[in-house]
This record gives structure tokens, C-alpha cells and sequence, in this order.
């Protein structure tokens, strides 16, 4: 990318100027290679309706939202490099990309988490029945207790920010006030639920000098404006390239709902560079921005573009018959595509290492109805890959490996508060976790019905099948296949059919609640242990174990094909 020319971000804008000049001039703007660095984010209206946005190619034209860094002096072992604007307030950012990608801020711990000894008693009661029993108040939001000796006077609130984890998202919070007396932090903003919710006790800092332990880190003393880099090996200082982002949302199609923005088409360019604002994010990070966002959009195309080291998400927004087909997005701070509407289709497209900064962050999310999430390869997830709710969905023959690689209650395809969803014909492989609320390869959750689950493919995966609060569903001709244990789990849930599904297991195969199943037949189980259990529950509690019973099923004991060739399964 370095060998390109750098162009100003005013180019863009002002091609776009002479086409609304002239408005019977063709609508295209073709961008030639080379680097674009934006200093306002490309606004599109109806009055564009039927422009095309293509460039070179996505290794030949970058539109970026970030400046460059320049004037770097070395002390000691870090790079130094003074931006003035930083000290007067009037520009912030919390993330860092080098030579194009993004690197980590000075974090506590280096490794894994604080805990904290915050304590909220409240009880989840779902989604479906409002959440917490009793309202957070304002205090149980913005307060933490650390434990002693986990945090000093060395503490600078006006630098630190704090990561506080809950059970299936975190909230980003600044620092108001440090109470170290009473080893209380005082957050602003909220964060999402109150620390200690869920029974999570975890939380990091970040941005602090102390938290700076090998090379690659930065951080950023805003009173000085002072941002500081610790080179990797092999970095030098006039020939690294370092982006500071200075806008959340590089390109905006904004439309009105009597007047959508309508068959705009991009291609053919990377887009990256972008930051994030500091709030708490909610389920899946939805919250924060896109790198690309839309409102009241319509007939809008995405065909072969790249968007890498974004601080949030990659493309977010609402409206109907959004294509994206064929692009990468990999290296987002939350997820990669984040659309509401209808009849939306997301097709053979590559989506790896999102949520880089906000862990709760998902591939694929979609709310509406109708949509198509086709020949996608999703992995390296630390939530879900695929999230769909509302009804009528396809998803069909995605590829999906290393999932829910750190958070909890998820899956490879996770779908809820929805009806007469489809999935078909998928792969999911290598996804770890523990008991449900874990980690599970096809996931129904709260008020799933009428949906189908059939023929896909669940490789290396302990619970491939996960349904929770949901109803009338058809899990038909599936295969899984795992080397320990297997799980199939249905807790409060009812009339459920489970047929011609293929299960091989090399440890038990256990069944969780079988009563939600009124059809349960012509299945072929094996167990290397030859052990096939049936969990009896009452609502979520255990009443009793027992062997299952066949029934109109087939139990058998199969060797595995051959071990050298696990990997090809």
C-alpha cells in the first residue's frame, strides 16, 4: 500500500460536487489507485440515487478515515510523536493501525483479567420476560470496587478507560473519578449492566502507562497529547506508517424514509482507518458505528470491497434489498455486517478476526425478514459468527470454524425472536465452550419456531445442537460428529422434531429434556461408549438420568473411518 499515492479525501468530495452540478452527466465516479485520507466521511442522499463508486481494485485504491502519523522522535525505546489537538480536546481516539493493521493498547492486566468485588444482585429473567427482576440504578452502573492492591494512586482517570465484562456483551467506560480510599472507580459513561451482573467479575484497563508490556503496544496521555509507540522488531521509524482514526463512519448513505437512498452501487476499493466512540455496546457491540452506515437505503450494492481495521463495525445499518456479495471484511473492532430490513442478501463473502477490540462483536447479524446469508466462510469469531432475528430467513452452505472463541451463550448460527427460519446445507467445525449457556454449533434460541434445521454439518463441537425457549422446530437429516462427548440440549422447550439425523460421538451422547421431542425417529446414534443418556429436567434442573430408548432409532458402535484422516471429516 505504501508505494501508492496519497491523495486528499477532498478528491472524492469534489467529484461528487461536479456530478450534482450537472445531474445529466453519468453517475459514476471511478477512483484510480491510490490512498485517499478523508477528513469528513462521504455523505450520499437521494439526490445520488444511481451512482457508482469503483476503484481499481481493493489492493490498488483505499479510502481511508484516519490521518497519518508524522513527526515521530524516539525516547528511549518508544516512539513519541506530539499532537496538539489531542491536548486542546478536540480530537481522541482508541485505536492504532500499523502498517495498515490494527495494534493493542497498553492493557492491565497483560494477560487475562482483573476481578473486581462488585456484587449486583439482580436476577436475568430472559429476554422474552424484560430482563433484570429490578431496574439497575444509576450507582450499580457507574461503580466499581477493585480489589486491593490491583489498582494505585499511579491511576490517571483522565487517561484510563475500562473494559467492564458482562455474560454475553462488555461496555467501554471512561473514568470520572478515582475513589482509591474506598477502591472505588466512578464511570462515565454507564456501562451497560452493573459490574458483578450475571455473576462476571472480570473487567481490563487500558491506556495507561503501566500497561505497557511488550512491543506493538501505544497509548495516548491526552493532557500532553502525547501519543506513544513501542516498535516492534524490525520497525523503523521512517519507513513505518502509523494511522490515527479521525472519523467513526467513513461513508454514510443517509436517506429519508419518504425518500430512500436508492441503487447505489460501490466496488472494487478497500475501506479502513476507522475509530470508535467511547460507549457501552449491548448485544453483539450493535451499538457502535459502521465503517460503512446506512439509513433508509434501498437497492444499495457492495460487490468486492474490502473493509479492514475499522474501530467498530464494518457495514451497519437499515433499509431493504441490501447486496453485499463478494467482499472481505477481517480486523473490525466489533462485528462485520450489522443490517436491519427486509430481503437483504449476504453472499459468498470472507469474514475473519472481528471484534478485535470489542469481543462481543458478530460476522453476520440480521433483524428483518427474508434474508439470504449464502456461501459465506465466517472464523476466528470471539462471539457468533451468524445472529439472525425476525423471520422468514435463509441461511444456507456457510463455512464456519472457530467460533465463541471467548465469550459465552453463543454459536456458530444463533437465531431468535424468530419464525420460519431455514438452515441448511452449513459447516460448523472446531467450536469450543463449556455447558449451555457455552458454545454450540446451531443454536435456537428464545421464541424460535417454525424453523428448520436440515442437513447441515457439525465437526469438533461439544453441544451441536442448542435450543432454548423455543417451539415447533424440525431438526431433520443433520450430521454430527465429535471425538468426546455430545450434547444435544432442549431446555423449556416443546414439540420439536428430531428425524434422520446421523450422530457419532467417541465419548456419550446425551440428550437434555427429550420431552420437548414429539418425533423422534430413524436416527443413527453411535456412541464409541456405547452410552445414550436421556436428562430428565425441571425447567432448568436436573430430575433424573436415565439410558434412552431406542425406540424406532438405531444404536451402533462404529470405529472412527480412520484416525489419520480425522482431519478430512
Amino acid at each position: 500500500m505504501k508505494h501508492l499515492p496519497i491523495f486528499s479525501g477532498n478528491e472524492i468530495g469534489n467529484r461528487l460536487a461536479r456530478l450534482r452540478k450537472n445531474p445529466t452527466q453519468k453517475k459514476r465516479i471511478f477512483l484510480p489507485p491510490g490512498r485517499y485520507f478523508l477528513e469528513e466521511p462521504i455523505i450520499l442522499g437521494p439526490e445520488d440515487n444511481g451512482l457508482v463508486i469503483e476503484g481499481a481494485g481493493g489492493e490498488e485504491t483505499f479510502i481511508l478515515g484516519a490521518k497519518r502519523i508524522t513527526g515521530w522522535k524516539k525516547e528511549g525505546k518508544f516512539w513519541v510523536a506530539y499532537l496538539p489537538q489531542v491536548r486542546e480536546r478536540k480530537w481522541d481516539f482508541r485505536h492504532l493501525y500499523v502498517d495498515a493493521l490494527p495494534v493493542p493498547r497498553a492493557r492491565l492486566p497483560e494477560k487475562g483479567f482483573l476481578e473486581h468485588e462488585s456484587v449486583f444482585d439482580g436476577h436475568w429473567m430472559s429476554t422474552t420476560y424484560g430482563g433484570w427482576d429490578r431496574k439497575p440504578s444509576l450507582k450499580e452502573l457507574t461503580t466499581l470496587i477493585y480489589k486491593k492492591g490491583d489498582i494505585g494512586k499511579w491511576f490517571d482517570p483522565v487517561n484510563a478507560e475500562v473494559t467492564v465484562h458482562h455474560c454475553w456483551d462488555e461496555s467501554l467506560v471512561g473514568v470520572a473519578k478515582h475513589d482509591s480510599r474506598q477502591r472505588k472507580l466512578i464511570f462515565s459513561p454507564p456501562s451497560g449492566h452493573p459490574p458483578g451482573a450475571f455473576g462476571v467479575k472480570t473487567y481490563v484497563v487500558w491506556n495507561l502507562k503501566q500497561g505497557m508490556h511488550y512491543p506493538g503496544q501505544w497509548y495516548l496521555e491526552r493532557n500532553q497529547g502525547k501519543l506513544v509507540y513501542w516498535p516492534r522488531s524490525g520497525e523503523e521509524i521512517e519507513e513505518t506508517e502509523v494511522w490515527a482514526p479521525i472519523l467513526d463512519t467513513i461513508i454514510f448513505l443517509q436517506g429519508k424514509e419518504d425518500e430512500p437512498v436508492r441503487d447505489i452501487s460501490f466496488s472494487n476499493f478497500s475501506l479502513a482507518g476507522s475509530g470508535s466512540p467511547l460507549r457501552a455496546g449491548g448485544f453483539g457491540a450493535c451499538e457502535y458505528p459502521g465503517a460503512i452506515e446506512l439509513r433508509n437505503v434501498c437497492h444499495c450494492q457492495f460487490r468486492q470491497v474490502s473493509v479492514f481495521s475499522t474501530g467498530a463495525w464494518a457495514i451497519r445499518g437499515e433499509g431493504k434489498c441490501i447486496r453485499v456479495e463478494n467482499c472481505e471484511i477481517h480486523h473490525t473492532g466489533a462485528g462485520g455486517i450489522n443490517l436491519q430490513g427486509d430481503d437483504h442478501e449476504i453472499k459468498g463473502n470472507r469474514l475473519h478476526q472481528v471484534g478485535t477490540s470489542y469481543r462481543s462483536g458478530i460476522g453476520i447479524r440480521l433483524a428483518g425478514r427474508t434474508a439470504k446469508i449464502i456461501k459465506n466462510h465466517i472464523f476466528n469469531t470471539p462471539y457468533s459468527a451468524i445472529v439472525c432475528s425476525q423471520d422468514g430467513h435463509l441461511i444456507q452452505a456457510n463455512s464456519i470454524e472457530k467460533a465463541v472463541t471467548q465469550l459465552t451463550d453463543g454459536a456458530a448460527i444463533y437465531i431468535t425472536f424468530c419464525k420460519n427460519v431455514t438452515l441448511r446445507g452449513n459447516l460448523v467445525s472446531q467450536i469450543k465452550g463449556g455447558r449451555p449457556p457455552g458454545a454450540s454449533a446451531y443454536y435456537l434460541d428464545e421464541q424460535a419456531s417454525h424453523c428448520l434445521v436440515e442437513n447441515n454439518l457439525a465437526v469438533e463441537v461439544d453441544y451441536p445442537s442448542h435450543n432454548h425457549m423455543a417451539s415447533n422446530n424440525s431438526l431433520v437429516s443433520n450430521i454430527y460428529i465429535n471425538r468426546k462427548d455430545m450434547r444435544i440440549t432442549f431446555p423449556r422447550c416443546s414439540n420439536y422434531i428430531f428425524r434422520g439425523n446421523l450422530l457419532w460421538s467417541g465419548g456419550k451422547i446425551v440428550f437434555t429434556n427429550l420431552a420437548a421431542i414429539t418425533q423422534f425417529e430413524n436416527n443413527f446414534l453411535s456412541s464409541q461408549v456405547n452410552r445414550v443418556l436421556s436428562l430428565k429436567l425441571n425447567d432448568y434442573s436436573l430430575i433424573e438420568e436415565e439410558d434412552f430408548s431406542l425406540g424406532e432409532n438405531i444404536l451402533v458402535n462404529i470405529p472412527i473411518f480412520c484416525k489419520e484422516k480425522w482431519a478430512r471429516v
